[in-house]
């Protein structure tokens, strides 16, 4: 199975796979990546044009893709033939085989599609009433992010915390079908009392630091208190909602998921990724320390390499909001 990369409808890039063996590499369209200067991180650092990219740091990319934990069993559960490992999937293969399922929606700008797919659509937007979103909240080991392949709901993000997505449209909460882009991020209270309120709480301390522009809040759904938090990588522009391309710092770097904690707090790795691709490399690095330290005085102490990520913009490069 090989799978198409789309950013902003255009498609950038393909996954590549030899005839024998799992050696998997994305390589950017040819058209595509000759309007680029050589080495630009357009779809991710680790993956810069001309490409292809290697195969240890595509595989990281494409899982980078995926939901973890509980999460991760529970979408693999949908998906025949599909195995993991040590909570990880067990080839490449298993991973395309995920995001070619539920990749529509994912993490930044990509859209994952089967290779030949005629190319994303724009989805459309099912209003939820309050007896849907608690059936959301009730069903989510089940149905993780609330994706449900039998409703054409396909969605993939990362984390192994619960959470669903959904889209605020015109003042009602929609449930994104088809591919089309959410634009929260909901998380209810789970095995730490009180975490969805403890979550928004340090979001706003951050948001009065300067450390986001995204609201956060809790609210109510059923019995369950739910954590509300709006997504950086989403504009909504006259109505319209707009993905914004990011990615990790374990894409960045092009370390798998399962090593997000080798990547050190505060990290030299990232530190010196941000020396390397982004504009304004001193600004950059100012803002990262500026998160570690935030995180170390609120007492945050799971800053792994998938709790910082990197806005990409054709080629420029900085440091996302905090968020997580």
């Amino acid at each position: 199975m090989e799978l198409d990369l789309w950013l902003a409808g255009t498609l950038v890039a393909r996954t590549m796979t030899p005839v024998r063996g799992d050696k998997v590499r994305v390589g950017y369209d040819e058209t595509v990546a000759g309007n680029y200067p050589a080495e630009t991180p357009l779809l991710s650092c680790s993956l810069p044009t001309p490409g292809p990219g290697e195969p240890a740091r595509s595989r990281a990319f494409l899982e980078g893709l995926l939901p973890e934990g509980n999460a991760l069993f529970a979408a693999a559960a949908q998906v025949r033939g599909v195995r993991l490992v040590g909570g990880a999937p067990e080839t490449t293969a298993d991973a395309l085989a995920l995001l070619a399922e539920f990749g529509r929606e994912c993490a930044g700008a990509v859209v994952v599609l089967p290779a030949g797919h005629p190319g994303p659509g724009g989805g459309r937007y099912e209003p939820l009433d309050e007896d849907a979103l608690a059936a959301l909240v009730r069903d989510l080991p089940q149905h993780p992010l609330g994706a449900d392949l039998s409703r054409d709901v396909r969605m993939s993000l990362a984390g192994a915390q619960q959470k669903f997505l959904l889209a605020r449209v015109e003042d009602r909460w929609c449930e994104p079908v088809a591919g089309a882009p959410s634009t929260h991020i909901l998380k209810p209270t789970g095995v730490w009392a009180h975490s969805a309120h403890n979550e928004a709480l340090v979001l706003a301390l951050a948001r009065a630091c300067g450390l986001t522009k995204s609201a956060a809040w809790t609210e109510t759904i059923g019995e369950t208190t739910v954590l509300v938090a709006e997504r950086y990588d989403r504009h909504v522009i006259d109505g319209r909602v707009i993905r914004r391309h990011q990615e990790d710092m374990c894409q960045a770097v092009g370390i798998r998921p399962s090593k997000k904690y080798e990547i050190g707090r505060p990290s030299e790795r990232m530190a010196r990724l941000l020396r390397e691709f982004a504009d304004e490399p001193r600004t950059q690095l100012a803002a990262l320390f500026r998160q570690v330290a935030f995180r170390a005085t609120v007492g945050d102490e799971d800053g792994h390499g998938k709790n910082y990520s990197v806005l990409l913009d054709n080629g420029s490069v900085s440091l996302s909001p905090l968020y997580d």
